[in-house]
Parts: structure tokens; sequence; C-alpha cells
């Protein structure tokens, strides 16, 4: 089983919305919970509810972001972490270098999807 995932895109991480749209928030943090729900854990947004507006490009073959998004809780479920970052950046180097098991850099720009039961906030 692999210790982390890496899902390159074209854009830094997931967003609240289209980052395209003015006031767009990077989420650097998403938690999966056993059932498959999850929660944006950082950075903490009031009055968000999970709601993510994606928007897919015409010519993208892959889903967006949302089918990102259910594909790597599915993938943290299994208690592998998963990092959605922008190909061909230093911090998508540090992801697939297997750099960000260890510690997460405050200046590591993506998202990272974990399994609730790895959260450091978590009880």
């Amino acid at each position: 089983m692999p210790q982390y995932v890496v899902f390159l895109t074209d854009v830094p991480g997931v967003f609240n919305r289209p980052p395209t749209e003015a006031n767009a928030v990077l989420l650097k943090e998403i938690v999966v919970n056993e059932d498959g729900s999850w929660s944006i854990v950082k950075p903490v947004l009031p009055h968000m509810n999970n709601a993510v507006q994606t928007a897919t490009a015409a010519h993208d073959t892959t889903g967006g972001m949302a089918t990102k998004i259910s594909e790597a809780a599915m993938i943290a479920k299994f208690g592998i972490d998963v990092y959605i970052v922008q190909a061909g950046t230093d911090h998508s180097l540090k992801a697939l270098n297997g750099e960000l098991k260890e510690e997460m850099p405050d200046n590591w720009i993506g998202t990272i999807v974990r399994n609730s039961k790895f959260f450091e906030g978590s009880a």
C-alpha cells in the first residue's frame, strides 16, 4: 500500500471556489471521517459548511477538482495522505519526494487530504 498519493494540477491546490474568482481561499487541509464525510480544517472558514464550489474547464477530461476531492477522500479513508498541488513547482517536488510525510512546512502551498484519525486536532 502506498504511503502517500500526489495529485498534480494546474492550480496550487483545492480552493473554496474557482481560484480565478475574487476572494478564493486555498484550503490547506481537509480531513476525512470513516463514513467518507470530510471537513475543512485549515484554514478555518466561518459559514463554509464544507461547501466547495468547483468548475471544470472544457478541456479537462479528469472531472475537475470535485472528482479529485472525491477520489482523495476515498484514498484518505485508508490512512493514506493525499497531496493536491500544482505541477512543476518546488511544492510538487516536495510532495513527490515524500518530504511532507514527516513534517508539513508552513510555507508549503497545496492541499493535504488525510484521515481524521491522523489529524493533530482530532480527539
